[in-house]
């Protein structure tokens, strides 16, 4: 695969992540990623079902930032030990007049349950507040992804309600919670 690839992101880092720009590299595995059904459940988009559109999500990864009307951002994380590609992190629906935008990521389900989540938060929050002049960064999860709702309530976002019928998932409707995080509240002292 051939694209043409600008650099737009800053690379980003913790103690065991690195945020970084997407590859032409990355392609296997991302598939491995976007095809596995425990990692996709609650993604809200449908599972990656071949090569081809792995590459041509891969395509538009390595796009983003080369149109003045890109409206989401999205960085590869990849493990510091093991330099695998473990997820996906980064805003969408990034409306820069209002400055808000929406949170949205994903991780291989060996690394659930080992902090990553928070972790990749303690930089990509301040990212979105800072460099992306946001105000406030919204999350939309399902009522039955209880890891992801206790990562959003330890990291102060407010659950603002219930989207009923959000998510149309295996021929049914399920709900999603509303969440948000406010500039001033991410930075308020205790």
């Amino acid at each position: 695969m051939r694209v043409r690839q600008r650099k737009v992101l800053p690379e980003l880092e913790t103690d065991h992540l690195l945020f970084r720009n997407f590859r032409s590299s990355d392609l296997e595995e991302l598939y491995r990623l976007l095809s596995n059904r425990s990692v996709m459940q609650y993604d809200g988009t449908p599972l990656i079902k071949n090569r081809y559109e792995a590459e041509y999500y891969l395509k538009n990864l390595l796009n983003q930032g080369n149109s003045s009307g890109d409206s989401s951002i999205r960085w590869a994380a990849e493990e510091k030990r093991s330099r695998a590609l473990i997820g996906t992190i980064g805003f969408q629906l990034w409306d820069q007049n209002n400055h808000h935008a929406e949170l949205g990521g994903n991780m291989i389900p060996a690394r659930w349950g080992k902090g990553f989540s928070r972790e990749a938060l303690s930089v990509i929050l301040p990212f979105g507040f800072q460099s992306m002049r946001l105000n406030r960064v919204s999350a939309v999860v399902r009522t039955t992804n209880r890891p992801a709702l206790a990562v959003l309530n330890k990291l102060k976002f407010k659950r603002e309600g219930i989207l009923r019928d959000y998510h149309h998932v295996n021929g049914r409707y399920e709900d999603a919670y509303l969440y948000s995080l406010l500039k001033k509240d991410y930075f308020k002292k205790g």
